[in-house]
């Protein structure tokens, strides 16, 4: 995943008003569409106003896995509610 996703996912964070963005590099093909396996990476907001961001690499693991792990952002960006 080239860092011109990641700062692509940054702006759309800001210009939409967006709490995260899950990056999905779709160029690959053993990862995504039709395959068993996914590979993303979280960029969420700090949640305090800030412009600051956090990033959380997901790495290659099977779609039930992956998708665990963006729940467990939207967890954490909810404050565990």
């Amino acid at each position: 995943m080239g860092d011109g996703a990641i700062a692509h996912a940054r702006e759309k964070l800001d210009a939409k008003g967006l709490d995260a963005v899950v990056v999905n590099d779709i160029s690959r093909g053993d990862i995504g569409f039709e395959v068993d396996e996914n590979e993303v990476t979280i960029v969420a907001g700090e949640g305090n106003g800030t412009s600051a961001r956090a990033c959380t690499h997901v790495p290659r693991a099977s779609k039930t896995h992956v998708a665990e792990a963006v729940l467990d952002a939207v967890e954490s960006l909810r404050g565990g509610r």
